[in-house]
């Protein structure tokens, strides 16, 4: 998953929703998915390859870009 979420972010220019980086089809596998993709995503922020915002508080979405690129805070 770290993999193929690296690959996606590598497109990505701006913040993207992270439901949008979930493998199509996942069906019933949804939050397994969400779960393994957002796992990804907090071991790329840790090493510095993305940042992470969330907005409409603590249960709202979480967006994800690469730290290489200019964009909204």
């Amino acid at each position: 998953m770290l993999e193929r979420l690296r690959r996606l972010l590598g497109a990505t220019k701006d913040w993207e929703n992270l439901c949008s980086f979930l493998p199509p089809g996942a069906g019933l596998t949804g939050r397994s998915a969400l779960a393994s993709t957002f796992a990804a995503s907090l071991e790329m922020a840790r090493e510095g390859e993305i940042r992470i915002r969330q907005s409409g508080g603590p249960f709202g979405p979480l967006y994800l870009r690469p730290t290489n690129t200019k964009g909204h805070r």
